[in-house]
């Protein structure tokens, strides 16, 4: 049996020929900017810089803002991006947002 998805949802997604990947494993944040050429993945740029300190209260906004930065370093356009953190600190949840047009 088929599902058929309303056409809201169901639009092919364009692949995104960049990604930019964020290492948050230690204490210095390390980025990598990643360009598709054929079947490979080229290195465009990297960075690192040292992570926001935890906060108590919840540290939201100064991780927005770190990832901004890291961003911005890179030299980046796309909006692509693959966040890596350390296995002893992960937790995996489903997450529900809103449709993107």
């Amino acid at each position: 049996m088929k599902l058929k998805l309303p056409k809201k949802i169901s639009r092919p997604r364009v692949q995104s020929d960049e990604v930019i990947v964020l290492d948050l494993s230690t204490p210095i944040s390390r980025a990598v900017h990643l360009r598709r050429k054929g079947d490979r993945m080229t290195l465009v740029n990297y960075c690192s810089q040292k992570a926001p300190p935890p906060e108590e209260g919840g540290s939201h906004r100064s991780f927005a803002e770190h990832f901004k930065n890291l961003r911005q370093t890179l030299g980046a356009k796309t909006r692509e991006t693959v966040v890596v953190i350390g296995m002893e600190d992960s937790t995996l949840r489903n997450v529900e947002a809103p449709l993107m047009n």
